[in-house]
C-alpha cells in the first residue's frame, strides 16, 4: 500500500540545509557579506566568510495543487546581548507564515527547521520545463520577549527554480519506478561495521507498488558515527542542460540518530540534508518522503550516490540497530 504522507525537503549544495515540498539547491554567482550584528544562513558555515546566493529546485510534475514549502537556516546572534528572534519572507505568487525562533543567547546561533513555511499554487504545466523565480527571507531580532521592539532586521532573497519533469521540453535519459522489482543495477557500500542489504520493497512507496528499500545494521554494543551508500550509475546524452530528480524516504531504530543525507554526483556533493557531524539527534526529517532535485553534468556517464550518515549510541543489550532508506520514482531528465 502507498504510504506517500507529506512530503518535505532539506537539500542543498556545498552545505546547505533546507526543507520544502520538495527541492534542492545550486549556488549563484553573487557573495554576500555581513556587518549586521545578526545574520540568516543557509549553510552550516558560519560567518564572516561570504555565503553564496542559493537556487531552490523543485520538480512540480508530481506535486500537488498546493506547494508547501519549508525551510532550514541558520540564525546568528553577534550582538552583545541576548535577543529573540523572528523569521518571515515575503514573494509574488508566494504566501508565507511568521515563525518565532526564540531567544538567542549573545555571540551563539540557532539551527531552525520550518515546516509548511510558505506556500504557492503548482504553476504546472510549465511549457517551457522551467519557471525561475525569487522570495525575500527575513529574520528580525527583538529586545524582548513579547516581540514589540524590534532592534535588528536581515534580509536575503532565495532563488528558486520550479521544473516541470512532464514538459514535452524535456527528454527523459532515466526513469526508475521499481515496478519490475529489479534492484540489481543499485550497488552499496557501509562503514566499517555496517551491513548493508537491499530490496523490493512494498511497506512504504512514492507511486505504484514498489520502491527500493536499503537496509542497514549494525551492533548495539558499538557506539559512534557510521554511514552508508546507495550507488548507481547512468549515462547522459549530450544536452544544454540536465537534472535529477529522486524520492527518499528514512526511519530508524531508537538507539540510532541520522545526521545528514547527501547527494554524490561524479564524487562531488550537489545536495545535502542535515549536518555534517552526526550527533545524538536528528537533523532529517523523517518517515515522510523527501523529494530530492539537482543539476546533471551531460554528455558523460554519471555516477549518482546517496550516502546517509547517522550516529549510534552504545547498549549493552546486544542484538542489532536498523536504518532504513527508500527510494523510489529516479528520473533523469535532459533539454536537448
Amino acid at each position: 500500500m502507498s504510504q506517500r504522507g507529506k512530503y518535505i525537503l532539506i537539500c542543498l549544495i556545498g552545505c546547505l540545509v533546507i526543507i520544502s515540498g520538495a527541492f534542492s539547491l545550486f549556488l549563484a554567482t553573487t557573495p554576500q557579506a555581513s556587518t549586521n550584528p545578526i545574520e540568516l544562513r543557509f549553510t552550516a558555515n558560519p560567518p564572516p566568510e561570504p555565503e553564496p546566493d542559493y537556487w531552490v529546485c523543485l520538480d512540480v510534475a508530481s506535486m500537488p495543487a498546493k506547494l508547501s514549502f519549508g525551510l532550514t537556516v541558520f540564525c546568528y546572534n553577534s550582538y552583545s546581548q541576548e535577543l529573540y528572534f523572528e523569521l518571515s519572507g515575503a514573494g509574488e505568487n508566494y504566501a508565507f507564515t511568521k515563525y518565532q525562533v526564540g531567544s538567542i543567547k549573545a555571540g551563539s546561533k540557532k539551527h531552525v527547521i520550518l515546516t509548511d513555511f510558505f506556500t504557492r499554487d503548482n504553476p504546472k504545466p510549465i511549457l517551457t520545463g522551467i519557471l525561475k523565480e525569487k522570495v525575500t527571507i527575513t529574520l528580525k531580532a527583538y529586545l524582548q520577549s513579547n516581540y514589540t521592539q524590534l532592534k535588528f532586521e536581515y534580509s536575503r532573497p532565495l532563488f528558486i527554480k520550479l521544473i516541470d519533469s512532464s514538459s514535452e521540453a524535456f527528454s527523459i535519459a532515466l526513469l526508475e519506478d521499481f515496478e519490475d522489482k529489479e534492484v540489481g543495477a543499485w550497488s552499496h557500500s557501509a562503514s566499517t561495521g555496517v551491513t548493508v542489504s537491499k530490496s523490493a520493497a512494498t511497506d512504504f512507496v512514492y507511486a505504484g507498488s514498489y520502491s527500493l528499500k536499503i537496509s542497514a545494521k549494525e551492533s548495539k554494543c558499538t557506539s559512534g558515527n557510521y554511514w552508508f551508500e546507495a550507488i548507481r550509475k547512468v549515462s547522459i546524452p549530450v544536452a544544454s542542460e540536465a537534472y535529477g530528480i529522486l524520492h527518499l524516504r528514512l526511519a530508524r531504530d531508537s538507539l540510532a540518530h541520522i545526521a545528514s543525507i547527501r547527494i554524490y554526483v561524479n564524487g562531488k556533493q550537489v545536495a545535502m540534508v542535515g549536518i555534517a557531524n552526526p550527533t545524538s539527534k536528528d537533523y532529517v526529517e523523517l518517515n515522510r518522503w523527501l523529494q530530492f532535485a539537482f543539476p546533471l553534468p551531460v554528455n558523460k556517464t554519471v555516477e549518482l550516490k546517496i550516502r546517509v550518515d547517522f550516529h549510534r549510541e552504545y547498549s549493552s543489550s546486544g542484538g542489532y540497530v536498523y536504518q532504513y532508506l527508500w527510494l523510489d520514482d529516479l528520473k533523469f531528465i535532459y533539454k536537448p
